[in-house]
């Protein structure tokens, strides 16, 4: 995420260094069986940091597509839990936080 690298440069990427032949819809696949393997894993991180005695949150913003998002943060001193909403509304860090007592800190902007 952090280049935020397109399914048409993975392709190309994918044929220079490694001379793969991949299709944007292959890349796509790959994409859509990696989210759907870490499903899991995402809620299990998203439980462990609720469960936490203390957290901190914070949130920046962030494009998908050329449209305006928040990408949300969760952080404990062991653990880093991200999402993307479709705003910075604070609705969106009251559903995150939802079923945690833990003592909360807001980052710096």
């Amino acid at each position: 995420m952090r280049n935020r690298v397109s399914r048409r440069d993975v392709v190309e990427l994918g044929e220079e260094l490694f001379a793969a032949r991949l299709s944007t819809g292959s890349v796509d696949a790959i994409l859509t069986r990696a989210s759907d393997a870490l499903a899991e894993p995402y809620e299990d991180l998203r439980e462990q940091i609720l469960a936490a005695g203390a957290l901190n949150a914070d949130e920046t913003g962030w494009r998908t597509h050329g449209e305006r998002r928040a990408l949300w943060g969760l952080f404990t001193g062991r653990h880093a839990f991200f999402q993307v909403a479709c705003s910075r509304h604070g609705d969106h860090a009251k559903a995150l936080l939802q079923g945690t007592s833990a003592v909360f800190g807001a980052g710096e902007t």
